[in-house]
């Protein structure tokens, strides 16, 4: 009786137009849906949220990595002054360009144009100690001796008029306090200058905000241009490198790394598919129905992601290698087949008669394949997930066509479509005769390898680093690992995360956790840390520092000092009367609530940038934006304030977050506090891959098992289709335990492909040695379906073995564990299975058989 896939193809054989012409209205209907994808390149929605490490690491990387900050990184001798020199220079290069508005290496260059009141907001204790010292009497004599020395002397009008408005120099010390609270700052500089004395960082903003790739060609090209002109004119120049990292940069190299890698990848993958293509089939028609339908299963896949899903991340891009990889089997097993009748048969015939025998295998094939991929989703929902799901319903659709229009296309191209010309088939013939005369030895082999790898088992290594993604080749990747080298691990820094929508309560959390910080910081318990606190307390913070320090500090009595000071000295105090008096008012009634002042300048800023954008000139940030965009982000209106805090030496990541969590200072209503990090969501994930690993590839073992009762409804055949693949599957995990071979979540990607690839060739074999209801010849069923299994283990080898050639970990990882996979499934299939064949349901050909 003919099955219901193989009754299915006859039908569409027997109308081909109607077929084609259905075929083209899916294409037409299903189309309109690609037009609907968005790819979203955002980290944090490929960030599964199971946890508080993996949920605050999400809303902490949502919003606070779209800085268009670029940093640059002077590398040179240990010789500060050489770097420092070096570095004004590059400064003053790079603001000579017109498409860079700054550049600076000392965080408090900028601060004139900031209110000098503003020290009493965010003073710590060594602030707190330089101002009793300068409001001192002695202090304030000192101070204005100090500003009679510079006003009579030669001096500008910019520092006369910042002696007037600011006679005490509060803003030098709010600079020395900036400095104190922000993380790669040199204590006695002032600057971004690395312990070791041999780096030197710049914090560079672009004249334009948000732009886009067009605008990051040119950018780069005037960055480059602007370090040549400096190193070539410097006589030391040839001792310094510079490299520039950023959220552009990478942007700009990870695209142009992809595109020549795709280029020169995708190029390899085809012109080796082809190669073996024509090896063995000789027939460039032939070839042209699998490369015309493999583009179509792409299509419809993409439009039902179109419609089903809508936003799609990078990592589903992956899909079309799979289908790729995947769909060519089903194609050239029913091309194979079909060829070969047609060696006696008409077309229509010989349709009928490749349907009957690999039809079924391929519905079931698919069913199957398609299951395995749609795990991934389970197993890893956020980042593997949506290549999982396009994956498997690609696979499904691939073997839909393949089962449909391809009978189709058959009988139209009739004639032309030519018999097999048989390359191949005495190889397979002699590997059928190998199988029988070894076949104890094979199976033996077999058991001692599976018995080694058992003895020699080692805990697996799971490794579930982002760096995967991207190539240590590329600058701003190697400017990055420079700057945790040289500045210290920022890697293994931790993030503590508050969040809710009242901004001045998660401001006030984030103060407490500053002020434990500090405390865990003075114990050595933490490294060091970085807080908005610094630059934006909340303002009930403020405004209780600003009382306590007026009553202590006596501020009043120190401005009244000041004056009568500089009167000493001649000066008349009407001139110095306005800053002095906004002074004495410190702390008192006129003075605690700034918040109204705080919300006018920030609606004058927003003005200000709105006008700028609508009227397409550049916008002046203000000097902390580059501080404020690495702390602090509104989401919708949800307020999201991060502090960077790095563990003492020696300590673990999971350790530094305990110590944190069990530390942590109170919490306020609507407020949410997340302690995470990096290393911990890689740690989370690693553990969640060796818990799920093994349960999963039990579940497929279990699936699988049913999957072929099902199909034979007898458990010998059932038995043998599946020990080969379950054997296969505990090499590849042996393999690694026993090697010591890390297991990358890519490396676990080629699972889905291993069992897809080998159920789909064990049915094809299996389906083919019991066509007539008992077992065949062997020798037939390899000439035919075996000599298929070969070249789709090479084509798909051709397609996903070129992978380990890529730059990207990532990448390359996958396509060396595609080639182990492939090997494996391929000497399961041919060598393994067959020798089960011969030894337990052995055919006419058999060694002993009459």
């Amino acid at each position: 009786m003919r099955s219901l896939p193989a009754r299915v193809g006859v039908a569409c054989a027997r109308r081909p137009k109607r077929t084609l012409l259905l075929a083209a209205l899916a294409l037409a209907l299903i189309v309109p849906g690609i037009l609907r994808i968005t790819v979203v390149g955002d980290l944090h929605r490929l960030i599964p949220q199971r946890s508080e490490a993996s949920t605050g690491l999400a809303l902490s990387l949502e919003g606070l990595t779209r800085s268009d900050a670029v940093y640059g990184l002077i590398e040179g001798p240990a010789d500060r002054d050489l770097l420092l020199e070096s570095g004004e220079q590059l400064c003053s290069a790079l603001e000579a360009q017109d498409l860079i508005e700054s550049a600076r290496f000392r965080p408090a260059e900028g601060i004139p144009d900031v209110d000098p009141l503003l020290l009493f907001d965010v003073a710590d204790v060594h602030a707190e100690g330089a101002l009793a010292e300068r409001f001192s009497p002695e202090g304030a004599e000192a101070r204005a001796r100090f500003i009679r020395e510079v006003l009579t002397g030669p001096t500008s009008g910019d520092a006369r008029a910042w002696l007037l408005s600011d006679p005490y120099g509060l803003l030098q010390l709010l600079g020395e306090r900036i400095g104190r609270g922000v993380q790669r700052m040199d204590s006695e500089e002032q600057a971004f200058l690395s312990p070791d004395g041999e780096a030197l960082l710049l914090v560079i903003r672009p004249a334009y905000s948000g732009v886009g790739p067009d605008f990051h060609e040119p950018l780069y090209q005037q960055l480059r241009a602007a370090v040549d002109a400096v190193l070539t004119e410097h006589p030391r120049g040839a001792e310094l490198t510079v490299g520039f990292t950023g959220s552009f940069l990478h942007t700009r190299e990870i695209a142009r790394a992809t595109q020549e890698d795709a280029t020169m990848l995708s190029t390899a993958s085809i012109l080796a598919v082809l190669l073996l293509y024509l090896v063995f089939y000789r027939s460039l028609l032939s070839l042209g129905l699998v490369l015309g339908l493999l583009p179509m299963s792409a299509v419809l896949t993409l439009g039902f992601g179109g419609y089903a899903i809508g936003e799609l991340n990078p990592m589903a891009a992956g899909f079309a290698a799979v289908l790729f990889g995947l769909g060519i089997d089903p194609a050239i097993h029913l091309i194979s087949r079909y060829r070969e009748a047609r060696l006696t048969l008409v077309p229509l015939l010989a349709a009928e008669e490749a349907l009957d025998g690999v039809a079924p295998a391929v519905m079931m094939s698919g069913l199957t394949t398609s299951a395995a991929l749609f795990t991934m989703a389970v197993f890893d929902p956020k980042a593997m997930g949506q290549m999982g799901v396009l994956s498997g319903v690609g696979v499904l659709l691939n073997n839909a066509l393949m089962l449909t229009v391809l009978p189709a296309l058959w009988m139209v191209l009739g004639e032309r479509l030519t018999a097999d010309a048989g390359v191949g088939v005495g190889l397979a013939r002699g590997l059928a005769r190998f199988v029988h005369r070894a076949r104890v030895g094979v199976l033996v082999g077999a058991a001692l390898l599976v018995t080694v790898v058992l003895a020699t088992w080692k805990p697996l290594d799971f490794d579930a680093s982002m760096d995967a993604f991207q190539p240590e080749t590329l600058e701003p990747v190697r400017v990055d690992r420079a700057l945790e080298a040289r500045f210290g691990e920022e890697r293994g820094k931790l993030l503590v995360l508050a969040r809710g929508r009242d901004e001045q309560a998660v401001l006030e959390v984030n103060d407490a956790w500053n002020r434990q910080l500090e405390e865990l910081q003075k114990r050595g318990e933490v490294r060091g840390f970085e807080s908005l606190a610094v630059l934006r307390p909340a303002d009930k913070t403020a405004r209780a520092r600003r009382v306590r320090l007026g009553e202590s500090l006596d501020v009043s009595g120190a401005a009244q000092r000041l004056g009568d000071a500089l009167t000493a000295q001649g000066f008349r105090a009407d001139a110095f009367a306005p800053a002095l008096d906004r002074l004495a008012s410190v702390g008192t009634v006129r003075d605690v609530d700034r918040s109204v002042e705080r919300k006018e300048r920030e609606a004058r800023e927003r003005r200000e940038r709105a006008e700028a954008e609508a009227e397409g000139v550049p916008w002046t940030p203000s000097w902390t934006d580059w501080f404020d965009a690495k702390h602090k982000a509104d989401v919708d209106g949800d307020i999201r304030i991060v502090t960077r805090v790095f563990p003492a030496a020696g300590r673990s990541a999971a350790d530094a977050a305990e110590l944190l969590r069990s530390e942590a200072p109170a919490t306020m209503a609507g407020v949410e506090v997340y302690v995470t990090g990096l290393p911990l969501v890689e740690d989370e994930n690693a553990a969640k891959f060796a818990h799920n690993l093994g349960w999963l590839l039990g579940m497929a073992v279990v699936a699988l098992f049913l999957v072929l009762f099902t199909h034979y409804r007898r458990l010998r055949p059932t038995l043998i289709g599946l020990l080969p693949l379950a054997m296969a599957l505990l090499l590849f995990m042996g393999l690694h335990a026993s090697l010591g071979i890390q297991l990358t979540v890519f490396a676990l990607a080629s699972l889905p492909l291993l069992i897809g690839v080998g159920i789909d060739d064990h049915l094809f074999m299996l389906d083919r040695y019991l066509e007539g209801g008992t077992p065949g010849r062997l020798d037939d069923a390899m000439a035919g379906a075996g000599r298929a299994i070969l070249v789709t283990t090479l084509t798909t080898l051709a397609a996903f073995g070129v992978l380990s050639l890529s730059r990207f970990p990532a990448l390359a990882s996958l396509g060396q564990a595609v080639i182990i996979s492939l090997v494996l499934v391929f000497v399961a299939s041919l060598l393994w299975m067959p020798a089960l064949l011969s030894r337990y349901m052995p055919g006419p050909d058999a060694p002993g058989s009459e």
